[in-house]
């Protein structure tokens, strides 16, 4: 599929459908537990989920301690 020419709001609907069907995958493979190839194709699959969810905390901004503790954004607490 060319996402070139999706906006913003597209690229996310089709991230979160990609990942529902590696969630789906996931599923299948964890059924099959006993099956080596399962188990092996359950291994890569949360291996790359972890690696997905390493990046994008690089990317993300850190929230610091006092906006985790009031449950706002910088943006949203007042100034001082």
């Amino acid at each position: 599929m060319d996402l070139t020419p999706l906006g913003a709001e597209r690229l996310l609907q089709e991230r979160n459908r990609l990942d529902a069907e590696i969630c789906e995958a996931m599923k299948r493979a964890h059924a099959r537990g006993g099956d080596a190839g399962a188990r092996e194709a359950l291994g890569m699959l949360i291996r790359h989920a972890h690696d997905e969810a390493a990046a994008a905390m690089k990317w993300t901004k850190t929230p610091r301690f006092a906006e985790m503790a009031s449950g706002k954004t910088q943006a949203e607490r007042p100034a001082g």
